[in-house]
């Protein structure tokens, strides 16, 4: 089983720090421009003391979401566990799967840390915050198993002339 690097938990809390201080400026432009209505004002302190507290808690929960972000390999699939208090298990059947891309976004590149997503025909799988070299061999890994087993031809060239 491995596990994501620990500066995911950095990452989360920049990713939540910013939803929060974009949701703050706009209840501050508000509290600013209607500053005679009290109604307004009330609602502008309640709503920044509510980003606030969800900040709070998220940042609570990254611990819990780092402590259950796992995932294991194998050559029939891949399994993802995510979560903070309820963790969702993911069974990634290999031959379901149609694409494989390594991406990382901008806190990330911070850490030199990298995002693996995997797509199905039904859904969309990522595995956050793994080094680049963890990533490339989970990418190598699975096309190469697609390989194998012939699954990246086009159905076009398996099917018989008439």
């Amino acid at each position: 089983m491995q596990k994501v690097e620990k500066a995911s938990i950095v990452i989360w809390l920049l990713s939540d720090l910013q939803y929060c201080i974009k949701r703050l400026l706009v209840i501050l432009i508000a509290y600013y421009l209607f500053q005679d209505y009290e109604f307004v004002r009330k609602i502008c302190i309640l709503a920044s003391m509510y980003y606030t507290v969800q900040f709070l808690y998220e940042g609570l929960m990254n611990i819990f979401y780092y402590k259950n972000f796992r995932y294991v390999e194998d050559e029939e699939r891949i399994q993802t566990f995510k979560g903070g208090i309820t963790i969702r298990h993911s069974t990634i059947p290999i031959r379901r799967i149609q694409h494989v891309s390594i991406t990382q976004t901008f806190y990330a590149r911070l850490f030199n840390l990298y995002s693996v997503g995997i797509y199905t025909a039904g859904d969309y799988h990522s595995i956050q915050f793994v080094k680049k070299d963890a990533a490339e061999i989970l990418k190598e890994n699975i096309t190469m198993f697609l390989i194998e087993k012939g699954i990246d031809q086009d159905e076009q060239e398996k099917r018989p002339c008439s």
